[in-house]
């Protein structure tokens, strides 16, 4: 939500307020997690370019994620959409502690899920394109009760922390 002088507003381009709009912030947009893969950007999260022109959201991720404080019903928004996309740099950091978090946050934005085979310009909504988690061995990571390669939508904690085990839970 953007609100303005006791205004609120959907999303609009140009809607990113400091210190988003610094070129020195990794900003992330929300899709809803339930049909991830295919989701357009939430109408609240907020749309680049900035008012200088910089493209931001530099990367999408999940939201409406499950929590024990919000249980089944969701937690949205970018706050949820936010951690998620950071415990993915996260996971990719201890895979190559080698790294630094910029560089592993440059990795997870070169492999974003998108639509689209070459994008002139990042999405002015969705950024890179829809964060996802891939496996040590550079293959997308399949979550648990998922197909295909999987987004890190809700799966994410899942596939991390089961991953070892090699085993989803029932």
């Amino acid at each position: 939500v953007y609100a303005r002088g006791g205004d609120i507003y959907d999303a609009q381009g140009g809607s990113f307020a400091d210190p988003a709009s610094s070129l020195a912030a990794f900003t992330v947009g929300a899709v809803r997690a339930s049909g991830y893969s295919h989701n357009e950007a939430e109408s609240f999260s907020s749309l680049g370019p900035t008012r200088g022109g910089a493209a931001k959201p530099d990367i999408a991720g999940p939201d409406g994620l499950s929590s024990r404080i919000f249980g089944p019903n969701g937690f949205y928004g970018t706050s949820a959409s936010t951690p998620a996309v950071a415990a993915t740099i996260a996971v990719i950091l201890g895979a190559n502690p080698d790294l630094s978090p910029v560089e592993a946050a440059d990795r997870l934005a070169a492999a974003a899920a998108n639509d689209h085979l070459v994008w002139a310009a990042p999405d002015p909504a969705l950024g890179a394109g829809r964060a996802r988690l891939w496996s040590v061995d550079g293959e997308f990571a399949r979550g648990c009760g998922t197909s295909g390669g999987a987004m890190i939508a809700a799966p994410l904690l899942w596939w991390g922390r089961f991953r070892r085990r090699g085993a989803c839970p029932r």
